[in-house]
């Protein structure tokens, strides 16, 4: 008996021990490794009004719900406003908020799915007109958010310095590429470039930038004029984005990066340059970029007489 309650107490001591280091089950959300497998991708803030809801039709007089999934599957946290738009000629809101103030956390380490909120409203259709049989009607949903993207990158810094010639070279210079950073406006291209001065190397940078996601970027500080009301002003075509960031550990200079169709470009250096008494070595390069966003999803009803 003592041999049983032994040899049960050691499997269940084991089966904690796998419980931590496995998880309890494969089905659920695995759990990233590492901060690069969060940051990939160009995904944001999603918008999806769920199956039959709002339905496709609906009589005269009828209520019924929109209830609208608004989802984070970027890799930063947000803050921002959703505003359902709706006709008010032709539906009422009898239960909820047609505004809601959000802040959705993104993909982390334990949460590589990002976080989920959802927005209900009860509606009734009005009465049609007496010479109407039908009418169409659409619903609007609107995000505008603020939301980031970063990069960390090893650079090669190319001193020149008599050293350089003395020893093998650690790298070379080479440009940079990314197909996203998590979220919808990425830095798609680095050109880099190392001019050799006499007691300096200066790096130019050229960061490329591109809208790859389905909404539009404007500048964090247009949202609440764009957004303010149930209506959203168009964006303008062209947008100014400032981006900041260091290279080993200095900060670099960027000019602001105006985004026309959505893309343009940044130029970065470090203007007092880096130190050139080393060896070509490996240094960090970090870029960071703020920016708002705004995304939409609509959803269009049919209103029917009733017979």
């Amino acid at each position: 008996m003592r041999m049983y309650m032994t040899t049960s107490k050691t499997l269940i001591a084991g089966c904690f021990v796998l419980f931590f280091l496995f998880g309890c089950s494969s089905s659920g959300p695995s759990i990233a490794s590492s901060l690069e497998d969060i940051r990939t991708g160009t995904a944001g803030l999603e918008l999806e009004f769920q199956e039959n809801s709002p339905p496709q039709e609906v009589f005269e007089d009828e209520l019924f719900f929109a209830r609208l999934m608004i989802a984070n599957k970027g890799a930063y946290d947000l803050n921002g406003i959703v505003s359902i738009i709706y006709n008010d000629g032709v539906l009422d809101v009898e239960e909820g908020d047609p505004r809601k103030l959000v802040r959705i956390r993104g993909r982390s380490l334990g949460n590589p799915l990002g976080e989920t909120e959802y927005m209900n409203l009860k509606l009734r259709a009005k009465d049609l007109n007496i010479q109407q049989e039908s009418q169409r009607t659409t619903l609007t949903a609107l995000a505008c958010y603020v939301y980031e993207s970063s990069l960390q990158e090893e650079i090669c810094i190319e001193t020149d310095s008599p050293q350089s010639f003395v020893t093998e070279k650690a790298c070379e210079t080479k440009d940079i590429s990314s197909s996203g950073q998590g979220g919808p406006l990425v830095i798609t291209r680095i050109e880099v470039e190392m001019r050799s001065e006499e007691r300096a190397v200066i790096p130019y940078l050229t960061v490329h930038l591109a809208n790859q996601g389905e909404g539009e970027v404007v500048r964090a500080d247009a949202l609440n004029e764009l957004c303010s009301g149930y209506a959203a002003t168009s964006p303008s075509q062209e947008t100014l984005i400032s981006i900041d960031g260091t290279l080993s550990g200095h900060r670099l200079d960027c000019s602001p990066v105006l985004l026309e169709q959505g893309k343009g470009e940044a130029r970065c250096t470090v203007p007092e340059g880096l130190p050139r008494n080393f060896a070509t070595y490996v240094g960090s390069l970090e870029l960071h970029i703020s920016y708002g966003y705004t995304a939409t999803e609509s959803r269009e009803v049919l209103i029917k007489k009733t017979r």
